[in-house]
């Protein structure tokens, strides 16, 4: 028997369904990451038992597992495996205020963990490429060098040291590289900005678009045939398509990327340096932008990842060998999905796992061979005996034409006569984000709760291709609120939902997006909430943490305004100058350590509505960001909002916010 990895939690559910805590619906995922070893036999994770994370090893062959809550010092981050027994990992470290990585090595005997130890180096330095089938070395880069360095010492200095520096310069001193299954570095893209000099009436043309004139952003490509052979560039490449590298091409030169170049939406391209070309397309998909994809060790495409209806998807171009049917079968979730997550170098042992919309992930490790897997658990397993959530597709038209789609999540009792209430939850960002289908703790809560959601996919978000991002452009306020008000019209035509019980909720973009529904149709909206919303666009330009970096404000010009020229633009589809219209409840919560939308913008608001004698709710937590680092005050929060909710969407017929269960 292997140690219980999965706590099972006995729910006694009445002949009522009563509305639920939301401490169970916000306490730390059960397993926070989780990969397997090179060579299969060993699982890590970082679970969340209690207030700490813990990295929990395990070898699923023999039920052995060990738990390591700290290393001392500071809590577990995110982690890598660099070999067979080698993991590196980060901590931060509160005493100095910086990130540290360290280097874990595990001893099996007889397939069992008998021994660890640590590694431990303070570097900025990004793995470049480990070795998966050893445990001997690991390459890193920072600054433009790069390093070799021993993990089979006892220990490794505290500082990055000087005598693992190898003489293999890179061509810029920041970007991304790319090694070949030989370890040489023969790749490498770099953002490279270029000053140009426009004429006054071109500037102020593209002044009064809200467009930076002066500076054009590119990516600079460099590549050699080896380690010992020089670097030679490319032509440089147009900044505002996506590339992202996957590996080199069968024949070890090309480059394989995801990327929207000179098209649409994202597909798998090919890209030759030697020509500075795009020389092929490997996979496209219409109407969709491919988000993952990988390649097997002679450079084949083999796997491609996309969404369709708001599910993540998977093709394995190369037979994964997984008894999908079998899986399925056993665990009872033919309504499931099953993903490949990863698989061991030689592909005998895969880790798996098991999607849907109504209940938490849980992820299996498979052996190949003996085609018998073993139960890793749940993600969050105190949720799998509540009632899960029923969930839809709808799609319809924009006003001007435009596709949109989005994921309807119902209760699993029966709604009222006149249909169930629902929470229209715009997300965040809002250009280049997506909002997708599957299951979500936060979603399940309020269906729980008696509510319908509704996510919605509005023009600007990411998916959809580049034209569908472009439509965003300058369209918060207006035509991005519009393509929401389509969609909720689409899922009362379509499903049993009450129009008259409708509110909107929302964290940052979809804060400010709550905000303005609620002040432009409170003829439709009952209330709204906003966590950390954006209430005064301009604002963002002085107080946001990308201000001082200066691409993002040339971008950021483009997508929301140049306050210079289109002040009345941004004042005009701001919350705090709309204060005095505010006709429908409002709550309205913010961090006070919130870096990216300041918590001014929660002050201004609060300081309008007071000035106008409007009524709300406000909530500020100390210490908290952009988003919650306390599970405690995230579900304490939630028990607030669904109060609100509650007192809003009630039926003034008397009919309950949540019904009897079918």
């Amino acid at each position: 028997m292997m140690r219980s990895w999965v706590l099972l939690f006995l729910l006694l559910v009445g002949a009522q369904l009563s509305a639920m805590p939301a401490d169970i619906f916000f306490k730390p995922p059960g397993i926070e990451q989780i990969s397997i070893s090179p060579d299969g036999q060993l699982v890590a994770m970082i679970a969340r038992p209690g207030d700490q994370r813990v990295l929990e090893i395990a070898t699923p062959l023999t039920g052995q597992s060990q738990a390591l809550k700290s290393v001392g010092w500071a809590p577990i981050s995110s982690f890598r495996w660099l070999g067979p027994r080698t993991l590196s990992f980060k901590v931060y470290v509160e005493e100095v205020q910086h990130w540290q990585r360290l280097v874990l090595r595990f001893k099996l005997k007889d397939g069992k963990l008998v021994d660890t130890d640590f590694q431990t180096h303070n570097t900025p330095a990004s793995v470049i490429d480990s070795y998966p089938e050893t445990d001997d070395f690991v390459l890193m880069y920072i600054s433009g060098s790069v390093y070799r360095y021993p993990l089979n010492r006892r220990k490794i200095s505290g500082h990055f040291d000087e005598r693992y520096k190898t003489d293999d310069e890179m061509p810029f001193h920041d970007g991304v590289v790319l090694s070949d299954g030989d370890h040489a570095i023969r790749f490498a893209m770099s953002s490279i900005r270029e000053e140009e000099d426009e004429d006054e009436d071109d500037e102020a043309e593209a002044a009064d678009q809200g467009e930076e004139s002066t500076t054009t952003y590119y990516r600079k490509v460099a590549y050699r045939s080896g380690n010992e052979q020089p670097w030679q560039f490319a032509e440089r490449l147009n900044a505002d398509y996506f590339y992202q590298l996957i590996g080199f091409a069968e024949n070890g030169s090309d480059v394989v990327m995801i990327s929207d170049y000179d098209r649409n939406h994202r597909s798998v391209l090919v890209y030759r340096p030697e020509t500075s070309q795009f020389v092929d397309m490997l996979w496209e998909m219409s109407g969709v932008d491919v988000a993952g994809a990988s390649l097997n060790d002679e450079g084949k495409l083999s796997s491609v990842s996309y969404y369709v209806n708001g599910f993540s998807q998977r093709v394995d171009l190369i037979d994964a060998g997984t008894d999908i049917d079998r899986i399925k079968t056993a665990l009872n979730a033919h309504d499931k999905q099953i993903h490949l997550v990863e698989e061991s170098l030689d592909g005998n042992y895969q880790l798996i796992a098991v999607r849907g919309s109504s209940h938490p992930s849980r992820y299996l490790h498979y052996d190949r061979n003996s085609r018998h897997y073993i139960d890793l658990g749940s993600v969050r397993p105190e949720l799998e005996q509540i009632p899960g959530i029923v969930q839809h597709t709808v799609t319809t038209e924009s006003d001007d034409g435009l596709s949109l789609e989005a994921y309807l999540s119902l209760p699993s009792t029966e709604p009222s006569p006149a249909g169930h209430p629902l929470l229209v939850i715009p997300h965040g960002g809002p250009f280049g984000i997506r909002a997708t289908a599957g299951y979500d703790n936060e979603t399940h809560f309020f269906t729980s709760n008696g509510i319908a959601v509704l996510h919605v996919n509005f023009r600007g978000s990411g998916g959809f291709g580049r034209e569908f991002i472009e439509k965003g452009r300058q369209e918060y306020g207006a035509g991005i609120e519009s393509d929401i008000e389509a969609m909720v019209d689409a899922a009362i035509e379509q499903h049993p939902i009450d129009a008259d019980r409708i509110c909107a909720y929302g964290v940052s973009y979809g804060g400010y997006s709550s905000m303005m529904l609620v002040l432009t149709k409170p003829q439709r909206y009952r209330c709204a909430a906003s966590f950390a919303g954006v209430t005064d666009v301009q604002l963002m330009y002085s107080s946001s943490d990308w201000i001082h970096n200066e691409r993002s404000v040339s971008n950021s010009k483009k997508w929301w305004g140049n306050p210079e020229t289109q002040a009345e633009l941004m004042d005009g589809r701001s919350p705090v100058y709309l204060a005095e219209n505010l006709a429908r409840p409002l709550l309205i919560a913010h961090g006070t350590e919130d870096y990216r939308v300041d918590i001014e913008h929660y002050y201004r608001m609060t300081m309008m509505l007071d000035h106008f004698g409007k009524p709300y709710q406000g909530i500020v937590y100390p210490g908290e960001g952009h988003g919650f680092s306390d599970d405690k005050l995230e579900a304490e929060f939630h028990e607030r909002l669904i109060a609100f909710l509650d007192d809003h969407l009630a039926r003034e017929d008397g009919i309950e916010l949540i019904p009897s269960p079918k």
